[in-house]
């Protein structure tokens, strides 16, 4: 590779990352409108609870899961035919 090329190359690159780095960058806070919808979220992810462990009862009968959240965590059980009963 000759000397000039490698230069062009490196400006090229100096210059494909300047504008990558500007692209990315974000809008300053006073120029981007107030979207209502954010206080909703973080509302709903208060709510999150996480589900961790699943178990069948012996005899397939029965369903079992841990729920966890905010509050702590508990076991909940519900009959397999029906999980929505819990």
């Amino acid at each position: 590779m000759t000397k000039d090329r490698f230069c062009a190359l490196g400006f090229a690159l100096a210059v494909t990352i300047g504008f990558t780095a500007t692209g990315f960058s974000q809008a300053p806070a006073g120029s981007a409108p107030h979207d209502p919808r954010i206080g909703q979220v973080i509302d709903a992810l208060q709510h999150v609870r996480m589900m961790r462990e699943t178990a069948l009862s012996p005899d397939a009968k029965w369903i079992a899961w841990t729920v966890g959240g905010r509050g702590g965590s508990k076991i909940e059980l519900a009959p397999l035919e029906n999980p929505a009963a819990a």
